[in-house]
């Protein structure tokens, strides 16, 4: 499947996204109008062949996934053997994987909704390199867990990571980690420099290997600040320094990344 040199130049409809989205239609049929039911196992075996000219960019669609699950910390532990992404995050639960493809036809805006389609692209992105396993898991026995690996069907049932809201592991194959020894840019690397590169400005605090790469809303120079979300809208709200009282608010935006 073709794929374009860089995802965000391609536009809607022309790009190996769409290619594969429409791929997977034909492996689902319409029942009512707005309703569109996909064959899990149809869906699978198109998922694992989908490329995409960056592989390592499924990191970023789990960050943005952990971040519309209400994530206030993100935390990863990178190395030549996996990737481990732990945060402080409402845990996905057993009706999520079950709806893990179809997510990606959802019409719905909602963060759940769209937080299960980034991790459906994620895992899609993560599978085309051929991983030993993939695992989903949080929320202890209320939450749920999710095992995929190429070429077999996924599992996933009641019971999740007890440490963590929500809980993501990739573990490489043997043979992925040879690339480095053999000239190419080792995938640990390139995974880092991709969170380097893409979410420094995170409204929510990052760290790789216990280094902060992002350290979320802040507001320089105020005594003392508070992080806040209603809804749909996050932000914080701070005590100036030196700041004299009046009689309205004092209000700073700022753009951040993801």
């Amino acid at each position: 499947m073709a794929a374009h040199e860089k995802l965000g130049d391609v536009a809607l409809g022309e790009g190996p996204l769409d290619e594969f989205l429409s791929a997977l239609q034909q492996a689902g049929t319409v029942d009512t109008e707005g309703v569109f039911t996909l064959d899990r196992e149809k869906a699978r075996e198109k998922m694992q062949r989908f490329q995409l000219a960056q592989p390592a960019r499924y990191i970023l669609e789990l960050v943005q996934a952990a971040v519309l699950r209400g994530a206030t910390l993100i935390r990863f532990e990178i190395s030549a053997t996996q990737v481990r992404m732990m945060c402080a995050a409402t845990p996905f639960v057993v009706k999520d994987f079950e709806d893990l493809y179809e997510s990606l036809f959802a019409r719905g805006h909602g963060a759940s909704r769209q937080a299960l389609r980034h991790l459906a692209l994620g895992l899609c992105t993560a599978l085309a390199m051929e991983p030993k396993q993939i695992r989903v898991s949080g929320g202890g026995e209320s939450g749920a867990a999710l095992v995929m690996r190429p070429g077999s069907r996924d599992k996933f049932g009641k019971g999740g990571d007890r440490g963590h809201g929500l809980l993501v592991e990739l573990s490489r194959r043997p043979w992925v980690l040879s690339r480095g020894l053999l000239g190419s840019t080792p995938m640990e690397q390139v995974e880092h420099e991709l969170l380097l590169d893409c979410c420094g400005l995170s409204m929510v605090p990052i760290a790789i290997n216990g280094m902060p790469i992002a350290s979320g809303y802040q507001l320089p120079g105020a005594l003392y600040w508070r992080h806040f979300r209603q809804g749909s809208t996050r932000g914080v709200v701070a005590v100036a320094k030196g700041a004299l009282p009046h009689s309205g608010p004092w209000m700073e935006s700022v753009k951040q990344a993801f």
